[in-house]
């Protein structure tokens, strides 16, 4: 039994190990393609990463939403080219990438001759949580739900998670689907502008937060009132209908380590040798 006690761990080990997320140990750029200066996605835009020495490395093309998404080989600075029939981009834009690091940018496309922003990073793995708390901790008109709130709540969908903040609406869809989130504008009701780890959910469409995640995949909520001053990590050019940003839980992003290798295989040796009894 005892000879055969370090196969055993060799396979626990294995069978834990291919039971990882192997997400967790990889790098991604999130992002979304805007019209100009605009909340207007680019349906179709194609938006290539290559290496430093313009070796291409990845292609993909923005969605109805113009969200894409590319996945990094290694950490490094990359180049992103956007393209697009009916658009033009201001040229390559380079975004340096760390290990295991997820990171979101906007990139934005105009009509010829027409100058347009470059691109814009709007969030880190590493500090946006960070920066979160910190915005929670000052003293302003925002309001903010942090992770022990919102495992308070006991809510279902993000859109439920808000519904009684104040000066917030939710219009309900008669199918239960595509709830958006609304507040008071200067000229009435509106849909808010929502944003999800610094990227933005085209409620103006109708799109909905609540496709896109849920409240126990939340670390934080914060929410601005109509003509509010935002801080400058919210990449929103005019708060006029209030602004709604979530952020995710950093355990979405965390990187495999030794320390979770060892114990997973603990785990599957006692949960192996358990089996055998």
């Amino acid at each position: 039994m005892m000879q055969r006690l370090p196969g055993c761990m060799l396979t626990a080990l294995a069978v834990a190990l291919t039971s990882l997320p192997p997400a967790l140990a990889a790098q991604t750029i999130k992002g979304v393609v805007l019209e100009g200066s605009t909340s207007n996605p680019v349906i179709g835009a194609t938006v290539e990463m290559l290496r430093a020495d313009s070796t291409a490395v990845g292609t993909v093309t923005s969605d109805e939403q113009g969200w894409f998404e590319l996945d990094v080989p290694s950490g490094g600075t990359y180049l992103l080219r956007p393209s697009h029939p009916s658009y033009v981009a201001a040229g390559l834009d380079s975004v340096p990438v760390g290990e295991h690091e997820i990171v979101s940018v906007v990139l934005r496309m105009g009509a010829a001759a027409i100058p347009i922003e470059r691109l814009v990073v709007t969030a880190r793995s590493g500090d946006r949580l960070a920066a979160f708390y910190r915005r929670a901790e000052s003293e302003g008109f925002a309001y903010f739900l942090e992770r022990e709130e919102i495992e308070k709540r006991r809510a279902a969908l993000p859109t439920r998670l808000v519904q009684m903040m104040p000066g917030i609406r939710i219009a309900y869809d008669p199918d239960g689907r595509s709830d958006l989130i609304m507040m008071r504008g200067i000229r009435g009701q509106c849909p808010a502008t929502v944003l999800l780890d610094g990227l933005p959910v085209a409620q103006d469409i109708g799109m909905s937060i609540d496709e896109f995640t849920s409240p126990e995949l939340l670390e934080g909520v914060e929410i601005y009132p109509p003509n509010v001053a935002l801080p400058q990590e919210l990449p929103v050019i005019q708060n006029d209908c209030g602004v709604v940003a979530f952020w995710s839980r950093r355990e979405a992003f965390r990187p495999l380590t030794w320390t979770r290798v060892i114990v997973a295989g603990v785990l599957g040796l006692l949960i192996l040798l358990g089996s055998r009894l």
